[in-house]
């Protein structure tokens, strides 16, 4: 029975006994108790207020259904504000991406400029971009009654954003259509901006979204200064100013960029080329996001032979095309549906971006079949390539400068060691270290010794952006394949030869992700484990060494702790010429523990130690995934790393507890029956669950699920 909210004399009687339920359920719940405190005061907050009322029909349709971990996850806290993220899963208040999320960070934002950059913001305005999100998920609302966030796009969140500028006396220039992050940093030099905001949720499934935001110097404020603008987000906004979108433009509070702006960011980023070889033949697919608007256009000017992949060009919220529907190219599943029409045109690689546009991927045509590259080996073809021409050029310089992250490839340092220049190496991850390092330079007068940058995850930059630019990427290895084509040798082959000449590095990233407000709970112990509990060996890799980044000075915010909070282990190996290394941290983003390994062995057959080296790290990443899961009283067994990787936890154990139900189906005569069942059962892994889950299933049955169950 539907609880009758809108019968006025019934109110506090539904409250009531509604609350007293929802305290109950949580009593239950495996979870830190002051997270069910917290949720229970603000669902009061919330059912209580009349200005929440849009949201009171979604939350009794969790009660009915009994959904209680969901309903905790959405209001134990108030979503942080992760220095220059909010991005989490669209849905109901308060933990969610909904417009009060949106408006409340532009609030705070609002009154973080007007306090330390008043001056400025007279005269200087702030630059808004969005991405192609929609959210269209069913299946875990009710579509019988009212629901405020069905069909809430970028664009939507991008105006209710302007409109909190506008009120707050803060002018905005807005994109009037799809564009990248990094066109939209470009943006903000280019228009004199004193700050931008990306509505976006990047790499992330179709249910997220966000906003994230940076500086007028590009940059993305370090501790303790970052602290600041947090504490004023999550803790200072008691009213949300608001103007009304049309008002905002007839008074000039919002006004559009126009194409001249937006040619100046391709002409830009073309000035970076180094080759004048066009031979390529490129297959690009944006994942349906904003890379159509910028990367294609780019490399077609520079006449290049690209193409864009039909099933994917155009703008799609769903990401339907792309297997698991996760726009990541990180993920070498992704790419399946890319694999044939890249044969079909003969195409030499494969180019992939995220939605924004500032993650790219890549795929290499090779005797072997489509080679997919990690994000270090991006970083390696791209660095070694503008070395070789800078020093070609007479143009390198001992001053010259390079940057990475602590998780990206020790490669780097062995380049920058082989052509004599300095590189800051250990910078702690996420892009705003980096973006740090460089204004120094820049305030020492030293900008143009700066070179490029990378992160592992598919991040790179070589002009003086602050920001991940893809299409300087693109630019970059779009020439390498094709001088390497011109040479009559593969990408593939080329990476080989730089491994032959030096060390072959092996980069692998992994993930226990674990999501809801009990995952929170858990990411925290398996750090506290590896910091407190650590065995002096996994099996047969004793552990060597291992440097905690909390250790040393004292920290100057709550942020500068997040952003400390990795371990970095160093193991003797079994095997000679070898070197192993894993870097464990908590995301500061996602409800995840990232597992970052790198081995390497000295140079020689390149195809044997690849084998060697592959085998080694996968017994290394066994021993210490399964130590991780057992801190949280999790058995996992070994079959469970053949389960997709960015697999919920909680989801990888289901599987294990309908694995018998699913090889049962087999006794159903009927085939239709049987498809049916196994849809059914396989539901609670969402998209393409068939794939998720049959290596897994083929471990113990010894055929594919589908062979097993005769649905092929």
């Amino acid at each position: 029975m539907k609880i009758p909210f809108l019968l006025s004399y019934s109110k506090t009687l539904t409250m009531k006994w509604l609350l007293e339920r929802i305290r109950e359920w949580f009593a239950t719940v495996s979870v830190e108790q002051h997270y069910k405190d917290a949720a229970l005061s603000y669902l009061t907050l919330r059912l209580e207020d009349q200005q929440y009322s849009d949201y009171h029909a979604q939350i009794n349709h969790l009660v009915e259904i009994e959904n209680r971990d969901l309903l905790l996850d959405c209001f134990y806290q108030v979503m942080p504000f992760w220095t220059w993220w909010r991005r989490w899963q669209v849905w109901i208040w308060p933990n969610r991406i909904n417009t009060w999320t949106i408006k409340s960070s532009a609030q705070g934002h609002s009154q973080y400029l007007v306090e330390k950059y008043w001056d400025q913001v007279k005269e200087k305005w702030v630059v808004i971009c969005y991405d192609v999100r929609q959210y269209l998920r069913e299946d875990e609302y009710s579509m019988d009654v009212q629901n405020p966030v069905y069909g809430l796009d970028c664009k939507t969140l991008a105006e209710e954003a302007a409109r909190v500028y506008a009120a707050n006396w803060i002018k905005v220039w807005m994109f009037d259509w799809y564009a990248s992050t990094p066109e939209l940093s470009f943006m903000i030099r280019h228009l004199w901006a004193v700050w931008w905001d990306m509505i976006s949720a990047s790499h992330n499934p179709p249910e997220f979204n966000g906003k994230k935001v940076q500086d007028h110097t590009w940059w993305q404020m370090v501790p303790p200064y970052d602290q600041i603008l947090v504490d004023i987000v999550v803790e200072q906004v008691t009213q949300i100013h608001d103007m009304e979108y049309k008002t905002a433009q007839e008074t000039w509070f919002v006004t559009f960029i126009d194409d001249s702006d937006r040619a100046a960011y391709r002409k830009n980023v073309q000035k970076i080329s180094l080759s004048w070889s066009r031979s390529v033949k490129i297959l690009f697919s944006p994942f349906h996001g904003t890379g159509s608007t910028s990367i294609y256009p780019i490399l077609q000017g520079l006449d290049f032979d690209i193409h864009m992949d039909a099933a994917s060009w155009w703008v799609d919220p769903r990401f339907s095309s792309i297997l698991f529907n996760i726009p990541n190219p990180e993920v070498t599943q992704a790419y399946e549906g890319l694999k044939q029409p890249a044969d079909n045109l003969w195409a030499d690689i494969i180019i992939t971006t995220d939605p924004d546009a500032d993650r790219i991927g890549l795929m290499s045509k090779e005797d072997h079949g489509w080679h997919f590259y990690t994000g270090n080996e991006i970083c390696i073809l791209t660095t070694s390539y503008i070395l070789e021409k800078y020093t070609k050029k007479w143009l390198l310089r001992p001053e010259h400068t390079l940057a990475k992250t602590l998780v990206t490839t020790e490669f780097m340092t062995v380049l920058a060691r082989e052509y004599g220049i300095w590189i800051e190496g250990d910078l702690l991850v996420w892009i705003k270290y980096i973006a740090d390092f460089i204004n120094k330079l820049d305030a020492d007068w030293r900008i143009d010794d700066f070179l490029i940058w990378w992160e592992e995850s598919h991040w790179i930059n070589m002009y003086h952006d602050r920001e991940k630019d893809w299409a300087v990427a693109a630019l970059l290895l779009a020439e390498i394949a094709s001088e390497c084509k011109d040479q009559w040798t593969t990408l593939f082959q080329h990476l080989n030869k730089l491994y032959e000449k030096f060390w072959y590095y092996h980069s692998y990233l992994t993930e226990i992700r674990l999501p809801w407000a009990e995952g929170m709970s858990q990411i925290a112990k398996i750090q506290k484990a590896f910091r407190e509990k650590l065995p002096t060996s996994f099996w047969e890799f004793a552990v060597k060494d291992v440097v905690d980044r909390l250790d040393g000075d004292d920290f100057v915010s709550t942020t500068d702790k997040v952003s400390r909070n990795i371990i970095v282990m160093t193991f003797d190996s079994p095997y000679d010429n070898s070197f192993l290394k894993c870097t464990v941290r908590p995301s500061g983003t996602e409800p995840k523990t990232k597992f970052y390994f790198e081995l390497w062995n000295t140079a020689g057959d390149v195809l044997a130690q690849t084998s060697k080296t592959k085998e080694v790290r996968k017994k290394l990443e066994i021993e210490l995934l399964t130590f991780a899961y057992a801190t949280i009283w999790i058995d996992f067994p070994e079959r469970g790393f053949l389960l997709f990787w960015q697999m919920p936890a909680q989801q990888k154990m289901k599987y294990f507890d309908l694995e018998e139900d699913i090889a049962a189906l087999k006794d159903i005569e009927n085939k239709e029956e049987r498809e049916t069942s196994l849809a059914w059962l396989l539901k609670v892994f969402w998209s393409n669950p068939v794939e998720k889950t049959t290596h897994a299933f083929e471990a113990r049955y010894w055929v594919s699920m589908l062979e097993y169950l005769e649905l092929e």
